[in-house]
This record gives C-alpha cells, sequence and structure tokens, in this order.
C-alpha cells in the first residue's frame, strides 16, 4: 500500500512538472485589438490565498461565453493612484475630476479584458486575483454592473493549506503578527480580517454578489454551479464540471489544478496540528466562521494539550 501510495504521488509529482514546463506559455491566440464597447456585464472572483477561487476561475473559464486569464493584480495600484489626493490634484490642475478619471480608466481596462475575451472567442470576461479582496469597491464603482463570485473556505482548511501545515510563511502574513509567533496564528488573523472584508461589501451589494463555499462547490458541483452561473444570467452548460478537458491561460495559482481531472474536496489537514495550535486559531476566527456558515466547520478540541 505505501509503494502504491508513493507511486501515485510521484506520478502526480511528474504531471506538474510537465505543465509547468513544457505548458508553461500562453495559449492566447493573437488578434486585432479593438476599442472597447463595454456591453457585457464583467466577473470578478474574489477569496482569500488557497480558497478554492482558482476552481472557480476554471470553472467558469470552461462555459462558451466566458475567458478569465490569470491573476492581473494591476487593478490594485490603480484603485491606489485613483485615491491618492496628489494624483486627484494633478488631475483637477488640468481640468478632470476624479469621474473624468474615473470614466477614462474604465476604458483603459476594459479594452484590454475585452480583447483577452476576443483572443478566445468569448463575449464575456471574468477577473480571478485574490489581491482584490481589498479593492472590492473600487473595483464596483469602476465597473457598477460587475457581479462578484465571492470565495469561502473553512478558515482551518485555508490556514492549513495557506501556511503548508505551519511551515510556510508567506511575505503577505507579515503585518499581521511578529516572526516570533507561529504562521498559523498570522494566517488565522489574515483569514479572520479579510473574510469580513468580503461579507461586509456581500452585505452592502447583495444583488451584485453571490457566496459560495469551496466545501459546498466540491461535494455538489452541478448544483452550485448551476446556481452561480443563473446569477451570472448565462444558460447553464455541462462542459463546465469537466474543466480539464479546455485549454486555460496559467497564472500565479497553485500548478496542481493543471494536471487535476476531477473535483474533490480537500479537507482536514489541520487535525495534525497540536491541539493548542487548533484551539488558538478557532477562537480567533470564530465569529467570523460563524457568520459565513462555518460554526459546525471550526471544531472544540477535547483534551489537553500536547
Amino acid at each position: 500500500m505505501g509503494w502504491s501510495n508513493w507511486m501515485q504521488r510521484q506520478r502526480g509529482r511528474a504531471r506538474r512538472v510537465y505543465a509547468d514546463l513544457v505548458r508553461r506559455r500562453s495559449r492566447v491566440r493573437v488578434v486585432i485589438a479593438s476599442e472597447p464597447t463595454l456591453a457585457s456585464i464583467p466577473i470578478f472572483i474574489v477569496g482569500l490565498f488557497r480558497s478554492g477561487t482558482t476552481l472557480v476561475r476554471y470553472i467558469l473559464g470552461s462555459h462558451s461565453n466566458i475567458a478569465c486569464p490569470g491573476e492581473t493584480t494591476f487593478l490594485a495600484d490603480m484603485d491606489r493612484m485613483l485615491n491618492d489626493e496628489r494624483s486627484l490634484a494633478g488631475f483637477d490642475a488640468m481640468g478632470f475630476d476624479r469621474s473624468d478619471v474615473l470614466s477614462r480608466a474604465r476604458q483603459f481596462v476594459a479594452y484590454f479584458y475585452e480583447n483577452y475575451a476576443r483572443s478566445r472567442d468569448k463575449a464575456r470576461w471574468a477577473d480571478k486575483s485574490p489581491t482584490y479582496v481589498d479593492h472590492l469597491d473600487f473595483l464596483a464603482e469602476l465597473f457598477p454592473d460587475a457581479r462578484f463570485v465571492l470565495v469561502v473556505r473553512n478558515p482551518l482548511d485555508q490556514i492549513h493549506s495557506h501556511t503548508q501545515g505551519g511551515r510556510l510563511r508567506p511575505e503577505r502574513l507579515d503585518r499581521y503578527g511578529t516572526t516570533a509567533e507561529d504562521p498559523r496564528i498570522l494566517g488565522a488573523r489574515y483569514w479572520n480580517e479579510k473574510t469580513l472584508l468580503l461579507l461586509d461589501f456581500a452585505n452592502r451589494n447583495p444583488s451584485r454578489c453571490q457566496m459560495i463555499g469551496y466545501e459546498e462547490l466540491c461535494e455538489e458541483p452541478e448544483a452550485v454551479s448551476r446556481r452561480l452561473f443563473d446569477f451570472l444570467g448565462e444558460p447553464w452548460q455541462p462542459q463546465v464540471l469537466r474543466f480539464w478537458e479546455f485549454d486555460h491561460d496559467q497564472g500565479l495559482e497553485d500548478s496542481r489544478i493543471r494536471t487535476t481531472r476531477s473535483i474533490s474536496v480537500s479537507t482536514g489537514g489541520y487535525l495534525e496540528w497540536p491541539r493548542g495550535m487548533i484551539r488558538a486559531c478557532r477562537d480567533i476566527v470564530r465569529d467570523t466562521a460563524t457568520s459565513v456558515g462555518y460554526d459546525s466547520g471550526v471544531p472544540e478540541v477535547p483534551g489537553s494539550e500536547p
């Protein structure tokens, strides 16, 4: 049994190496760029890192009408510019107020997304960038008719994946604590803060947002995906659940998605943690987890600390 599992892991690694080295290229078909029409309703897939946003991206990108590139990130810088007093003062000195700048920015952004969609023979575009969790209000202002797919995941599973069980400390977690603290504690604070941002935005924009749970999507992919496409105003197409049959331009996401041939949930890795660590992280996220439906997914841990 051990040998079989080892061989299975090696085959998985080999497939990922092939995807990384041989297929690491854009498959975007070159087209003659045209001016944006702003005719389609944009879609933004937003969630925390390691929460399932890439799976949602691949599902949406397998629809015949939706093109979704890898992470873009550049809209974060545009948000900062359009909310920087010195920048706005410079525009104002030339006779342009913020609404003028925002209108031009909308055209600028749509130019790239719309031409990308055309390169994929699609009529509508989507974006999947976890960093945009900090820029939701800007995106809603930039594209007033945009739809938002907000992805959440069991906090302890997300923390486990994000920090590789405490062995990894992503740079983005530095602001959540000190170097002496366990990365999982920092990860819990990150999950709590960013999930509150998602929840607040969804509560203020209920008609524009669809919040989906990673676990429910994996356990009931057709039911959840049908609701999602209905929310987006797109007809149901069963092939979206066979996303591995389609080409997807590669981004910054976990490379394992490129060799995935099924939809299955990854959960429970945090059960290997010391009980005290589970308790500490649970205490940080408990209230917010309950607010997004994970009250039963953040368990009490009996017994004493190991």
